[in-house]
């Protein structure tokens, strides 16, 4: 999932570089780029694993309960740790990306596309 949503990620960066050079030549800050192309992401990922998250809790506590005689209980745990890890990747990827994109000169990107 990680590397998919780096892939994604940075293909939408490559195709928008126009747009973030326009942004950074009227002025914008580092931070405002940041937040207008993660946005969409970080509401994406907070829709999946709300969704994700009680569904794998369920399915996998009556998986264990049918599979094993007696059970031991799933803990909520690994599924928080899994969004944590999730969402920190998903920061480190857009803001690594966008650093990137941000310090290009913007007039070079201009004059390529």
């Amino acid at each position: 999932a990680c590397l998919g949503l780096f892939g994604l990620f940075s293909f939408k960066i490559q195709s928008r570089l126009k747009e973030f050079s326009i942004r950074k030549i009227l002025g914008a800050k580092l931070g405002s780029i940041i937040h207008v192309a993660s946005k969409q992401y970080f509401w994406i990922v907070a829709v999946s694993f709300s969704i994700g998250a009680p569904a794998g809790f369920f399915l996998m506590s009556t998986m264990v309960q049918k599979i094993y005689p007696v059970p031991k209980p799933i803990g909520v745990w690994s599924f928080v740790l899994a969004i944590v890890i999730m969402i920190v990747t998903l920061s480190m990827t857009v803001i690594g990306q966008l650093y990137k994109a941000a310090n290009v000169n913007p007039a070079a990107n201009l004059r390529n596309e």
